[in-house]
């Protein structure tokens, strides 16, 4: 039956749908991908869905910027990919720094981003009333945001060559457009510093929120807490 199918489809050039391609109204290869991981992974794709989600449809709390962005913790490339395409599905900004073992991934929101025509996880593709609630912080899945100074909403006349003069080799500047900027660096301290010492230089606010007595006491720059919670605000 299936040996006949296949003929039929050659005789008439017929590309069979992908089902969960139709499912996520995406390209099949992508959909596989991201399948694949799913299956061996859930807690992990869905950790990384719902902070695309609250980067997109989520009410910013804890700073001034207009930009969301979040950065993932270095991870396999497989992860990255998945990651990426994750993102991609929310037209989210998204971009890779660092070297391996250590190579990271960031995405942020622009002017194209928008919910995908499915939530990976949510039933039917619904999204809670409301918006959603920003997710706790995971060091599976999220850098540390103590390692981060943000560089935001630069002035035209701003300069930061002292940042990559002075501190180089200890952390990763990447560029998500003309006037916004992120330090990654590898030792608290030294971010520490950055940000005392920096002009422009200020907290870094991802998409999650971290508990007290939390998986790292540098965690205290994050968007907010979750009302009747006992996350940290800044």
């Amino acid at each position: 039956k299936l040996e006949r199918k296949r003929v039929l489809q050659d005789a008439f050039d017929i590309t069979p749908p992908n089902l969960e391609a139709l499912h996520f109204s995406e390209n099949s290869a992508m959909t596989e991908i991201i399948s694949d991981l799913y299956r061996r992974d859930p807690k992990w794709v869905l950790a990384v869905e719902e902070r695309c989600k609250f980067l997109v449809l989520g009410k910013a709390r804890g700073s001034t910027s207009a930009l969301r962005v979040h950065i993932f913790c270095p991870m396999q490339k497989d992860k990255r990919d998945t990651v990426r395409l994750i993102a991609e599905r929310w037209k989210l900004g998204v971009s890779n720094a660092g070297w391996e073992p250590k190579r990271f991934t960031v995405v942020h929101v622009t002017a194209k981003s928008k919910p995908p025509t499915r939530i990976i996880g949510a039933r039917g593709g619904a999204i809670s009333i409301g918006g959603p609630h920003p997710p706790f912080y995971d060091s599976l899945v999220d850098m540390d945001p103590g390692l981060v100074v943000s560089f935001l909403d630069l002035p035209r006349e701003a300069n930061i060559s002292a940042l990559v003069l002075r501190f180089g080799g200890e952390c990763e500047l990447v560029w998500l457009n003309d006037k916004n900027a992120l330090a990654v660096f590898h030792d608290h301290a030294r971010a520490a510093t950055a940000m005392r010492r920096l002009e422009h230089g200020s907290v870094y606010h991802g998409a999650v929120v971290v508990q007290s007595g939390g998986q790292s006491p540098s965690l205290n720059n994050v968007w907010g807490k979750l009302p009747g919670s006992s996350a940290w605000d800044v």
